[in-house]
């Protein structure tokens, strides 16, 4: 399937500043099609063969909405219904207090709430076209076989360098504005747009 109607812009990330930053950003048009549709169709050739690990925080949503809604409750429901293996938790951090975008030098305490699901690849295939997350999701590419529920319970405690290590293609994909971040151990840009027909 040709990506071109996306119009995909893959560039070289040159403010990157370790292992916790892209060295890849690549936008692309989400209005296309269904987000999701175009999200997962982008996200399919970089994962390619390989199970992959979707990690959701409410830190990575642009809009955190009013409390009520939660839209990791909602995909919890779908990979819990296709048996899959999920770690969640809830956490407390501090943040910054701002007034029309201005810091007030004051902090309050907000619950986060992390999720991680472990989604083989026969699984992302056949049925995470209709549920990809919207509000901003890591995809963590596993080339090698783990033992999964040894491996997934310390996932959530994982800092960025022993992720860099651990998967070979780490994406931030924020399908909502159409903008994703890629670092790979396998892939350099002439490789990722190879995948992505540009």
């Amino acid at each position: 399937m040709s990506l071109s109607k996306y119009r995909l812009k893959l560039d070289k990330n040159t403010a990157q500043t370790g292992s916790a930053s892209p060295q890849y950003t690549l936008k692309y048009n989400a209005k296309a099609d269904n987000p999701k549709h175009v999200s997962y169709s982008i996200l399919s050739p970089l994962i390619g063969n390989d199970d992959v690990i979707i990690l959701l925080s409410t830190e990575f949503f642009q809009n955190k909405g009013n409390g009520s809604y939660s839209p990791i409750s909602k995909f919890v429901e779908y990979t819990r219904q296709l048996g899959l293996f999920v770690v969640e938790r809830n956490r407390t951090a501090e943040e910054n207090l701002k007034l029309f975008g201005l810091p007030l030098g004051k902090k309050k305490k907000v619950e986060i709430q992390e999720l991680a699901v472990y989604i083989p690849n026969n699984v992302w295939k056949d049925s995470l076209r209709d549920i990809i997350p919207m509000c901003g999701a890591r995809y963590l590419v596993l080339q090698e076989a783990i033992s999964v529920s040894t491996f997934m319970n310390g996932i959530l405690d994982m800092d960025e360098e022993t992720i860099a290590n651990t998967f070979s293609t780490r994406i931030f994909d924020l399908a909502a504005v159409g903008q994703m971040g890629v670092s790979s151990n396998i892939m350099d840009q002439a490789e990722i747009s190879r995948q992505l027909g540009l």
